[in-house]
């Protein structure tokens, strides 16, 4: 009788640590989404950079429309478009604003918002998988074209400039590529418990210089639908040689970043989010060494 009593026990040990081993409510984190979803993103960035004494400020808000159109294959095509973005760049010798929504609000750069203005509604399409990774970007250069067609019936020379800078570098395939990456492509693999991490490494080409980052991923929470991500990473990266008129100029880069996302579990979308990036540059121009750090601290709202 004790025996069996025992043996009884044991195998209801047995059976209740199974369970536990097989299905300790994992939760698979990915992108559920539907044809005819729609969302708006903001993103809010406030960034400061300082190198040899002098320091740039930079607050950035930008609201984007996100209409799911397809899916085929576990790809979605999201058509999206800039409902709005606001800039404020400070230094020591210039200061500049811009408001697409408002573009006399500062007079002073009110030709430069119109310029900016002309990419608001200006559809392209993302293309994403489950798992957040955006797979290609097209559409992009309508975009571009909405610039430089708005910026060259600009009497305003210096907006201009701007303005055709930003178009190449900040709606460039590429750029766009990273930009929609960030606080999506965090997803794991398989479905994950609480206190579960795992790890997520890339390297790219970027302006000339090689990044590469890993980055660690770790489910914190649970509370309702609502599942919180931590992130915990480092990226590093080094230029070639460039010559000019003062010497060959070089660049490496040390980064660290740290943030969390609040992922909504029926749908996969990042409903909240803030990530903190902070970047060391060292400069060598001519064989002298220039120092620049940054700090860049974002947050994303999705409705």
């Amino acid at each position: 009788m004790k025996k069996s009593i025992i043996y009884s026990l044991s195998l209801i040990f047995s059976i209740l640590f199974i369970a536990a081993c097989v299905n300790p409510n994992k939760y698979d984190l990915r992108y559920n989404l539907q044809k005819g979803d729609s969302f708006i993103q903001t993103v809010d960035m406030d960034m400061t950079s300082s190198v040899m004494g002098h320091e740039v400020k930079i607050t950035m808000n930008a609201s984007v429309g996100m209409d799911v159109v397809d899916i085929q294959d576990g790809i979605y095509q999201i058509s999206t478009a800039y409902r709005s973005m606001k800039m404020s760049s400070e230094s020591e010798t210039m200061q500049m604003r811009f408001d697409t929504e408002n573009p006399d609000a500062y007079p002073q750069s009110a030709a430069f918002s119109r310029i900016m203005q002309a990419m608001v509604n200006v559809p392209f399409d993302v293309e994403m998988d489950r798992q957040g990774k955006v797979v290609e970007i097209s559409g992009f250069e309508n975009l571009q074209k909405a610039i430089i067609d708005a910026a060259a019936g600009s009497a305003e020379e210096m907006s201009k400039q701007i303005a055709m800078q930003m178009s190449e570098q900040q709606f460039s395939e590429e750029q766009l590529k990273e930009m929609f990456s960030q606080f999506r492509n965090i997803y794991p693999v398989h479905p994950i418990k609480i206190g579960d991490s795992w790890e997520a490494t890339d390297s790219r080409n970027m302006n000339g210089m090689e990044l590469a980052m890993t980055a660690k991923y770790t489910l914190q929470a649970v509370e309702g639908n609502i599942a919180t991500v931590a992130v915990s990473g480092k990226f590093d990266a080094q230029s070639s040689a460039i010559s000019t008129a003062q010497g060959d100029i070089s660049t490496t880069i040390d980064g660290h970043l740290s943030g969390t996302t609040n992922i909504n579990l029926e749908n996969g979308m990042a409903i909240a989010g803030n990530l903190l990036t902070s970047i060391d540059a060292t400069m060598d121009i001519g064989g002298r060494n220039v120092e620049q750090k940054t700090v860049v601290k974002m947050q994303l709202k999705s409705e």
